[in-house]
């Protein structure tokens, strides 16, 4: 539609971010609400505590590395998008070192999304859910500063 349009089309700010956040909400409330009804398991487990602790650990280290990723993505993400005019009517000349920072970002967004991935083998949802849509936001955030879809 926005192609189509051929004008400027600027949606109000709680319209662009209301999906997403919703989306969070919902994975929020589901997942502490499954926490809460699940059943602790009093069989015994074919793996030793040992195993189990060292899999969660990971799991856990993951999960943070993730978050990290993902702070990472955005401050780069915002850096980029500073340095950019946005406009369609005057030519786009950011400084040189803008591009290395935007493959910087998308390189920790791709961590980012690796790290969450190793992090639900110890059942981080919420971590996971969080960095598939946060980090894709924050890298088509920076190539819509550039001005591409003008």
């Amino acid at each position: 539609m926005y192609l189509l349009a051929g004008r400027e089309i600027e949606p109000p700010a709680t319209a662009d971010f209301l999906p997403g956040l919703a989306l969070v909400a919902f994975a929020a409330v589901g997942g502490s609400v499954t926490r809460f009804q699940r059943v602790p398991d009093r069989r015994a487990s074919p793996e030793p505590k040992e195993d189990r602790d060292r899999t969660a650990l990971f799991a856990r280290r993951f999960a943070f590395a993730a978050l990290a990723f993902t702070g990472l993505t955005l401050l780069l993400a915002w850096i980029f998008a500073g340095q950019q005019s946005g406009s369609c009517d005057v030519p786009n000349n950011p400084p040189a070192w803008t591009i290395p920072l935007g493959w910087l970002a998308v390189i920790a967004a791709c961590a980012a999304g690796l790290c969450a991935l190793l992090g639900l083998a110890g059942r981080r949802w919420f971590v996971a859910l969080l960095c598939f849509v946060v980090n894709p936001a924050a890298l088509i955030f920076m190539v819509l500063s550039t001005g591409a879809v003008c």
